[in-house]
């Protein structure tokens, strides 16, 4: 082995070696580099100032120009490399004194740095060592010292020398002392130069940073390492850039957002006197400084990786702050950032998060629009990456937000509640869904559906949103148990829109059905033409019309039919063959969507009904919940039904079939598998609601299966021995097979046989009767004329047996006895066997029949008070009076001539002590099944004796009755306008009129057993019937608030009213005048104080001749003075002095009050009259005496009651950034009308 040579040998023989680089240059390259590299190699070996007195000539030799700008890259690689050991053997003595020379050993360097890019080269080893000799002593800090010209631009050139060779390649063999070699340079200089603060700061920033992460990396560690030079440089910088907006000289001071962010990524510490200058911008009066300030420091602290949030948690107090600021932008981008900085992963610190959050909550009651949006947005966002941050009381007072008055506000929940729900949906795909996450999310279809009582917004919105909610990879059982983990949170209002949106979905289903069959009639007609047996021609008329059906479905009818009208006339055969498949119940959800692309496909996105057909398409497809998705329901309720713990997962499961089958009964395919096990169940509910879609989807009965037959054997013992609601159903389901049917058309007529001859022999087990009373009710109203074939049957049990049956005498008892419910519902079930039948041979029997039930119900309704004891106890006889009005309201709707005077009055007066029931039969009796206006009159009972909640409920009431007369009389127009002459249509169509309830309310009041006697009633200026006039006031004021038309009817009604006597008892004929004569006061009053026309009626006036008889003159009232005339005109029969009182307003429920309505103002403008100045009603006045004996002494601020201005205010601030409850909007509490021309499930008979 060699003797290592000493560092005195090496620099000998490094000397010894410069000797030859003069004749070496012209001996070729592979020499002088051979020698370069030996010099080199041996001055490595030399130590710093150890032996430099021996290198006398060698760095004279190396700095020539020959070597230095050598054309050959190596030789000027080496001789680089070889100076730089010189430099360091000399240190820190200086070898070259003149600066030019020093310069140019700087540039040497500088080219040869340049090849540290690429570590698989033979040059980047040279370049290396370079580097390591550089970053050893700081070779390159006399760079700063130089003076000659050109020095200046090293420094920055070294810098970008640097940066540039730098990458991911080479960045674990070089950073260490490229960082060294910049670091020292930055912190040995006085000043750091612009140059060099462009170098460092362009790599942090875009596009820099992402073109070389390796540069980037080592930009943050100068700033990182630089605490005084650069980091002070980088300060003045930006302050002087915040202060200018981006307008200095600096060409980075443009985009001095971004280095603030990136700086504030890397050492937000080092921006410590930046901060302040932002925060004096948050504080700034100037709106748009504020929100520059808002969106500049939003950004820094929602940048990925910043530490500004933790390092300086005052400065986040002061920015949260501006949640509550007075710009509407600036709250607006507050709540963006929000989400952006929790979104970001700043959601470590519970107690800011927490802050964030509840400022988002703060911002939903935001009076401005564009807040309250950007707040939906942000917590949906977090909702669907973050879920645990958002409660679910927060979710849900985003849903509240769809009660928003702005449209847009109300849209956006829609949608980003929506995808929320998507999100947690494919989160929960294939795996059980934590509790806390159903619960956070669950709820969201159900508000979905009440999108359908936004008048902008309706199933037409939200049909297209439930068809996307869940993604493509979620399995049709995952979505049926997500559809019953929803259910479970749906109210009635969420209820009655998901049935309303499933019958307008039969009903445009059933309108292309119906368009189809005529395409195909016409297609078909234009095939035939010339063949012998021609096809039946369609015109285009009958096609127009189809296009019209089609498009009623849709927002714009008239812009649907058009689009119908162009796919109609495409010639691509496949998109109605498309359409064909689509609608029917057993396609699959996998094949809707293939049909829907490619129908979609064919139509073609540049036509103009493309956007049209993909809503129409969604309308078509009953998915989400078509024949698959029962089926999946069923399934679970059945595996379900084995487990008792699951009970209410089957229920819930059966509550939605049984929606589905009342809705879309068609979907219902062969289910008497899974049906027969629950209508054998031990659950009395689940056998109920298993029986109820049985009633309401008969026909996947309707076969001869041994199942089916198994399940129709179960319904027939169930008619007998279940429970009433069971029976009812199962009576349902078998009339329902015997009138449609192909199978099982006598299991009906068996089932009442069996009943009958039970009944004959007196066999009937008092068990049975709640389920026997039933299907007899059901036969009776829907197979009348079986239920006449064995009427004297069960007329004989009913009355003879059950009804004659002794009441338990309990006097003190509160609750209603066994027998008396039973009896109840055999008084429904005489009722609704009075149902008209087809069949006019049992014409003679059905009218004997009706009379013995209604002396039934007299006997019952017209009880004497000492005969009472008969009823049992108080609660019993209560109970059976009630039984008995509902009955006669049954028997009415079917045979209307049988509206009695007596019975009518006794009913009515039941409303008194049972308004709870009464209310809501007299309402759905008038609307649903067309009972007599005369059921309307009373309501008004409830205006006198009552609690506000029972007078508001009554008022509601007649609003809506009132609606729906107006309707049924316009309707009747229509119909009869071309076929009656226009006195007769007057006179006929009054008496289907709103108003044409008033003269059964006088007849009624007349009729009021606390009506005042004459005597009584003219004593203390008729003070005795204040509270008859209240009743008056009651119902004419919700009468006249839906129309003025109707007072010029009334009032001739009224008047014409004083010319008849009570058909039933001519003394009481005196308080049909007196009750005319208030309500005359009434509407007068009203019409002078609206100034409203008053008018002729143009027409007759028919009133009911069993309540009223016409006589020749007009009843005068008694004189005023003793040998005076008798009092003739309006209000003659009232008493002297007599003044109106405004009836007790309807009120809301003690602490249900609104707290959205303003506080009715007390104060009056004094310019504003307190009515208006018109004329004198346009008819006959009254005398001047009875003007002195009826006055009126009210102004207008009583047409309200005081208690009706104790209503909450709405408190904001002034800054307008806190009102809590802005934006508010009551949800509709009217049910859904139903589709035009949608016929839903048969109307069920109401509970007694």
């Amino acid at each position: 082995m060699a003797e290592q040579k000493t560092e005195r040998e090496c620099a000998m023989e490094a000397e010894r070696l410069g000797n030859k680089l003069k004749s070496a240059m012209n001996s070729g390259k592979s020499q002088l580099v051979k020698i370069l590299k030996d010099i080199s190699d041996a001055l490595s070996r030399v130590g710093q100032g150890e032996d430099g007195g021996e290198i006398k000539d060698l760095p004279r030799k190396l700095i020539t120009a020959t070597l230095l700008k050598h054309k050959e890259k190596e030789v000027r690689l080496y001789a680089a490399l070889c100076l730089s050991d010189v430099l360091r053997i000399f240190a820190p003595e200086d070898p070259y004194q003149d600066d030019l020379v020093l310069k140019g050993v700087y540039v040497a360097f500088l080219d040869a740095l340049a090849h540290l890019k690429d570590p698989s080269k033979s040059t980047f080893e040279c370049a290396h060592a370079l580097l390591q000799n550089i970053a050893a002593i700081g070779l390159c800090v006399p760079m700063l010292d130089l003076e000659c010209e050109g020095a200046d631009a090293l420094v920055p050139q070294l810098f970008e020398t640097l940066f540039d060779a730098l990458n991911p390649s080479n960045a674990g063999l070089v950073e260490e002392d490229v960082t060294k070699v910049l670091a020292i340079m930055i912190e040995e200089d006085e000043s750091t130069s612009p140059e060099v603060l462009h170098a460092v700061l362009e790599r942090l920033i875009q596009p820099m940073r992402g073109e070389n992460s390796a540069a980037h990396s080592l930009a943050c560690n100068l700033v990182r390492k630089s605490e005084n030079n650069l980091q002070l440089a980088v300060q003045h910088f930006l302050t002087d850039a915040l202060n200018a907006r981006g307008a200095g000289d600096h060409p980075l001071s443009k985009r001095y957002a971004d280095v603030l962010e990136a700086v504030a990524v890397v050492d937000s510490t080092s921006l410590v006197t930046v901060w302040p200058v932002i925060m004096d911008e948050l504080q700034n009066d100037d709106e748009e400084a504020r929100l520059r300030a808002v969106r500049l420091f939003g950004r820094i602290l929602s940048a990925p990786g910043s530490a500004v949030a933790r390092d300086f948690g005052n400065y986040l107090q002061q920015f949260l702050k501006r949640f509550n600021d007075k710009c509407t932008a600036v709250r607006v981008e507050m709540c963006r950032w929000g989400a952006s900085f929790l979104l970001c992963g700043n959601n470590s610190d519970p107690s800011v998060a927490r802050e964030v959050v509840e400022s988002f909550d703060q911002r939903l009651l935001d009076f401005n629009q564009e807040v309250r949006c950007a707040s939906v947005s942000a917590i949906c966002d977090l909702a669907e990456s973050f879920p645990r941050l958002i409660e679910p009381e927060l979710l849900k007072a985003v849903g509240d937000r769809m009660v928003d008055k702005k449209n847009s506000v109300r849209r956006l929940v829609m949608k980003r509640l929506s995808a929320a729900y998507r999100v947690y949906v494919a989160r929960f795909a294939d795996t059980e869904t934590p509790p806390a996450e159903a619960l956070r999310f669950d709820w969201i279809p159900s508000l979905l559906l009440k999108g359908c009582y936004q008048p902008d917004i309706k199933y037409h919105v939200v049909e297209p949103i439930l068809a996307d909610l869940f993604p493509a990879k979620v399995s049709m059982e995952r979505r049926s148990t997500y559809w019953l983990q929803a259910l479970c949170s749906m109210d009635e209002a969420s209820s009655r829109a998901f049935t309303h949106m499933l019958g307008a979905k039969l009903k445009v289903q059933r309108d292309m059905r119906e368009y189809l069959s005529v395409r195909q009639k016409s297609k078909a007609s234009q095939q035939s033409q010339g063949a012998e047996e021609a096809a039946e021609e369609v015109d285009a008329e009958t096609l127009a019309r189809q296009f019209t059906k089609v498009g009623s479905n849709f927002p714009d009818p008239k812009k649907a039919a058009g689009h119908m009208e162009k796919i109609h006339a495409m010639k691509d055969g496949n998109i109605f063959r498309g359409l064909s498949a689509l609608i029917k119940p057993d396609t699959s959800a996998a094949e809707c969507e293939r049909i829907t692309d490619d129908i979609l496909k064919r139509i073609g996105s540049k036509n103009p009904a493309y956007e049209w057909a993909k809503l129409l398409l969604v309308k078509l497809s009953q998915q989400p919940f078509g024949r698959e998705h029962v089926c999946r329901v069923l399934e679970m309720a059945v595996a379900a039904v084995v487990d008792k713990g699951k009970l209410s997962s089957v229920t819930a499961a059966l509550q939605h079939l049984v929606q589905l089958a009342t809705s879309a009964p068609h979907v219902f395919g062969v289910v008497a598998k899974d049906l027969t096990s629950l209508v054998h169940h031990g659950n009395e509910n689940v056998v109920e609601m298993a029986c109820r879609i049985t009633a309401s989807a008969p026909s996947c009965l309707d076969g001869t299966s041994t199942l089916q037959g198994g399940i129709i054997d179960r319904l027939k013992v169930l008619c007998v021995e279940g429970t009433g609601a069971q029976a009812k159903q199962a009576a349902r389901t078998l009339v329902w097979l015997a009138c449609h049917g192909k199978e099982g058309r006598g299991h009906i007529k068996e089932v009442l046989e069996v009943i009958s001859e039970a009944a004959r022999d007196d066999e009937l087990l008092d068990s049975n009767l709640p389920g026997v009373l039933a299907t007899v009710s059901v036969v009776g109203q829907r197979m009348p004329a079986l239920f006449m074939q064995h009427v004297d049957d069960i007329e004989t049990f009913i009355v003879k047996d059950l009804m004659a049956r002794p009441l338990p005498q309990s006097p003190k008892s509160s609750r209603v006895s066994s027998l008396a419910q039973m009896q109840s519902s055999g008084l429904k079930a005489l009722a609704i066997g009075c149902t008209r039948s087809q069949d006019k041979s049992q014409a003679a029997t059905r009218s004997a029949y009706t009379k013995h039930v209604v002396e039934m119900l007299r006997s019952i309704l017209l009880v004497d008070a000492n005969d009472m004891e008969r009823f049992g106890s108080a609660a019993d006889a209560a109970h059976l009076r009630v039984a008995a009005g509902k009955a006669f309201l049954v028997l009415v709707r079917s045979t209307p001539s049988f509206v009695q005077p007596d019975l009518f009055v006794s009913t009515s007066l039941l409303v008194i002590d049972s308004p709870a029931e009464m209310i809501g039969k007299f309402e759905h009796g008038i609307i649903k099944h067309g009972l007599p206006q005369a059921f309307a009159a009373p309501l008004a009972l409830c205006a006198v004796g009552h609690d506000s909640i029972t007078r508001k409920t009554a008022a509601d009431a007649l609003s809506s009755i009132f609606a729906n007369l107006r309707r049924r009389s316009v309707e009747f127009r229509e119909r009869y306008a071309s076929s009656m002459d226009a006195a007769a249509l007057n006179r006929t169509a009054l008496t289907h009129s709103a108003e044409y309830t008033l003269p059964y309310l006088v007849f009624l009041l007349a009729h009021h057993p606390d009506l005042p006697s004459k005597e009584t009633g003219a004593a203390n200026n008729g003070v005795a019937y204040r509270p008859f006039q209240q009743m008056v006031s009651f119902l004419v004021g919700t009468l006249t608030a839906g129309s003025k038309q109707c007072l010029p009817a009334a009032l001739k009604m009224m008047r014409a009213l004083k010319g008849t006597v009570d058909s039933t008892n001519v003394d009481l004929s005196h308080g049909i005048y007196v009750m005319s004569d208030i309500t005359l006061l009434v509407l007068n009053k009203l019409a002078t104080q609206k100034g409203w026309d008053t008018g002729q009626f143009p027409g007759q006036i028919s009133l009911p001749k069993a309540f009223f008889t016409l006589q020749e003159r007009r009843a005068k009232g008694d004189p005023i003075d003793e040998g005076m005339a008798p009092r003739v005109g309006d209000y003659s029969h009232l008493p002297v002095g007599f003044e109106l009182k405004a009836a007790a307003a309807p009120k809301q429920a003690d602490g249900q009050r609104s707290k959205t309505a303003p506080r009715r103002s007390r104060k009056k403008d004094p310019k504003t009259p307190l009515r208006k100045n018109v004329a004198a009603p346009s008819r006959r006045l009254p005398s001047r005496a009875a003007r002195r004996a009826a006055f009126v002494d009210t102004d207008g601020e009583e047409d309200y009651d005081e208690d009706e201005d104790a209503m909450m205010e709405v408190d904001g601030d002034d800054d307008g950034a806190n009102l809590a409850t802005f934006g508010l909007r009551r949800e509709p509490t009217l049910e859904l009308p139903a589709p035009s021309g949608w016929k839903g499930e048969e109307e069920e008979e109401e509970e007694l």
